[in-house]
């Protein structure tokens, strides 16, 4: 199975991508990456903290920059990059993304994002969300807002609780089979 240098994965928060992204470039024999765990090394500081000290728009600036640097220097070897939730909601990191490997959406409902989430999250946008009345409806609205961007993706994927990261894998590994043939 031939396969792009670059599989990005997207979707909303706790939608998956670094859990499936892991287990995903284990079986490829892919590079890992995770943008925000990236970021949270170079700065020296949590993803909430960035947010909190330096403002969303810094931390926005940060994650295209990481997504082109990892893009860049993995481009040798196969690589399967974990995005943050609204990194696709930029048109120039969806056409850069689009441009330079293969997306994956992991779909997430809102009732799956929540159970993962639960109450000690420390997520910026959750926060931001849990504080301006029903997590639930926020997240849900956020969610349909960001689908637009999401559902770009060159292939869509769900990742459910009643699923198993196997499952997940196992159906992204058989759409870069269909689509590469």
């Amino acid at each position: 199975m031939k396969t792009a240098a670059c599989i990005y994965l997207i979707g909303f928060m706790a939608s998956g991508k670094s859990r499936v992204g892991r287990i995903l470039a284990e079986r490829l024999d892919y590079c890992f990456q995770d943008i925000d765990e990236n970021i949270e090394k170079s700065e020296g500081m949590l993803i909430w903290k960035i947010f909190e000290e330096k403002g969303e728009s810094c931390f926005r600036m940060l994650e295209s920059q990481e997504l082109r640097r990892l893009t860049q220097i993995r481009a040798q070897r196969g690589s399967v990059i974990a995005t943050g939730g609204g990194l696709p909601c930029d048109p120039e990191n969806l056409s850069f993304m689009k441009a330079h490997g293969f997306i994956v959406y992991l779909r997430s409902g809102v009732e799956d994002i929540l159970k993962r989430i639960g109450k000690t999250e420390t997520r910026p946008v959750f926060q931001r969300l849990a504080s301006c009345g029903d997590p639930r409806e926020n997240i849900a609205a956020l969610l349909k807002e960001r689908e637009h961007y999401y559902t770009q993706a060159d292939l869509i994927v769900p990742n459910r609780n009643d699923m198993s990261l196997e499952e997940v894998v196992g159906r992204i590994i058989q759409g870069l089979k269909t689509v590469s043939e």
